[in-house]
């Protein structure tokens, strides 16, 4: 299908800042022995440090939020890719996640849920999630409107 895409995102990389902190964490720790609740060997904190930037690598690079004039879609996944699609003519509810730490990051996670409540997709991370949603409002109103424009 040749649609025009509206926007199209991976998750930002501040995004993950938690899984830096632990990857910093378990970098450190085996060499400071002694402080702070964290005592590990060098043979477990540097690859498991290795081991928490890949997999935020691949989590990154996995992952694509697309919007287009018909449909909502997010390509996730570590190792396989999973992709999630639900119609813009079957979004109900848009729910924008924004702690604390998202809001300082300036990205939000976004739940999209159908009509029937029964699929919904999800977006990790999002840069600037106030343009977004309003993108996604957007289309949604755009669909609804020609929709009522078809005679019938």
């Amino acid at each position: 299908m040749d649609e025009p895409i509206l926007f199209e995102t991976k998750p930002a990389p501040r995004s993950f800042l938690i899984a830096y902190v632990a990857a910093f964490i378990c970098l450190q720790a085996p060499f400071r022995p002694g402080t702070g609740p964290f005592h590990m060997s060098q043979w477990v904190g540097v690859p498991l440090f290795f081991i928490i930037l890949i997999l935020v690598f691949l989590k990154w690079r996995n992952s694509v939020y697309t919007l287009t004039s018909s449909r909502i879609t997010a390509q996730t996944g570590f190792f396989s890719v999973t992709v999630t699609e639900l119609p813009v003519t079957e979004v109900a509810v848009v729910h924008v996640l924004r702690g604390l730490t998202s809001r300082a990051l300036k990205v939000g996670h976004f739940h999209i849920y159908s009509k029937d409540n029964r699929r919904a997709v999800k977006f990790f991370g999002v840069p600037h999630p106030d343009e977004v949603y309003q993108k996604i409002q957007q289309a949604v109103a755009a669909v609804a409107v020609k929709k009522e424009c078809v005679p019938g």
